[in-house]
């Protein structure tokens, strides 16, 4: 039984009717890019156990959930938009209703020593639990969305032996217009 480590994956649960921007709030990053991610899972991610969000691109609800995040952040700050703890907590509680007990979070919060290890560890995540997966950029002060990758060599949900070919960002600022974006991994990480 010889490997398949030439085999190609992908995976995207893009729906472009069902992303909005965080302007003219241009704190809003986390709290937009928590709706996009719960509106990808709830058309074309894997839902579970107790799933609630209802599909929505509802500016007010953008500015609740960041109040939300804010009051559930767990790290001090002055800076007016969130940790990535609210985040964390308000993807958990707006989709599951489960922010507080970590042991059944469907998301929880990674930090990676190098990019490398970053962005196998997202893909892998995104291959096991179909469902998009959250990445802090400009040295974490601001939120994207991965919602895709193409890989080869052997599964990603299975198998750490693959080579990270693109990744599929979508960015929830308007100027920067990165919607389902394919960017190389050697782009993206530059």
């Amino acid at each position: 039984n010889l490997l398949n480590t030439s085999a190609t994956y992908a995976r995207n649960l893009y729906d472009g009717t069902l992303v909005l921007y965080q302007d003219p709030d241009h704190t809003a990053c986390t709290s937009t890019s928590t709706m996009v991610m719960l509106n990808f899972t709830a058309t074309k991610g894997t839902k579970g156990t107790g799933f609630r969000w209802g599909t929505t691109i509802s500016y007010t609800l953008q500015e609740n959930i960041l109040t939300w995040e804010r009051a559930h952040d767990t790290l001090t700050s002055t800076d007016p938009g969130s940790d990535p703890n609210g985040w964390r907590n308000a993807l958990n509680f707006y989709g599951w209703n489960d922010y507080t007990n970590s042991a059944t979070m469907t998301y929880r919060v990674f930090a990676y020593s190098s990019y490398d290890a970053a962005v196998k560890a997202a893909v892998t995540a995104m291959a096991k639990y179909n469902k998009p997966v959250g990445l802090l950029a400009w040295a974490g002060g601001h939120a994207q969305v991965l919602n895709g990758y193409q890989i080869s060599g052997l599964n990603p949900a299975t198998s750490s032996n693959f080579t990270v070919h693109y990744v599929y960002i979508t960015d929830p600022l308007q100027k920067d217009a990165l919607r389902n974006a394919q960017i190389s991994n050697a782009n993206f990480k530059s």
